[in-house]
């Protein structure tokens, strides 16, 4: 598979988004400038996606068990996650939310507390994309100093 599709298909699974795709794209010696478009843009679909998925899927999926468990599981972390954050911040608390690449954090679960908050959909989304920015940033700069290790290492044995 193009090296480009695995790190663009591992930017959207809700486990890796960004802290995946970049490093991968980069092991593959994809450009970082490149890496960094090619990673925000995907993790920048999901914020549609996601509104969709919960307004219009989620209602006819909530009856099955295994659904409803997992989402409520869901629902409980992102809202012991998030609502601080934003309740004392307000959108600027969504971006910081999004934005500081920690686990469970990322557009998936700013897309779903801006949607149990009840947050304008509009602001959310772009107060999500400027934390996708946020965390691509961070995660490429922090890649860029591993995986440049990881090659040293390598040539070195």
């Amino acid at each position: 598979m193009n090296p480009v599709l695995k790190a663009c298909l591992l930017g959207l699974l809700p486990v890796s988004e960004l802290r995946g795709c970049i490093p991968l794209a980069l092991y593959y010696r994809i450009s970082p400038v490149y890496s960094f478009l090619m990673c925000v843009a995907a993790n920048l679909a999901i914020i549609p996606i996601a509104f969709l998925f919960l307004d219009f899927v989620h209602h006819r999926l909530i009856g099955i068990g295994v659904y409803r468990r997992l989402f409520d599981h869901f629902v409980k972390r992102t809202r012991r996650k998030a609502e601080k954050a934003i309740e004392r911040y307000s959108y600027l608390g969504l971006i910081l939310f999004v934005g500081i690449p920690m686990p469970a954090t990322g557009a998936y679960t700013g897309v779903l507390a801006a949607w149990l908050l009840g947050l304008d959909r509009r602001k959310a989304s772009l107060m999500i994309a400027l934390g996708v920015l946020l965390a691509a940033f961070i995660v490429t700069l922090v890649s860029l100093g591993g995986i440049g290790s990881l090659h040293f290492l390598l040539k070195q044995t």
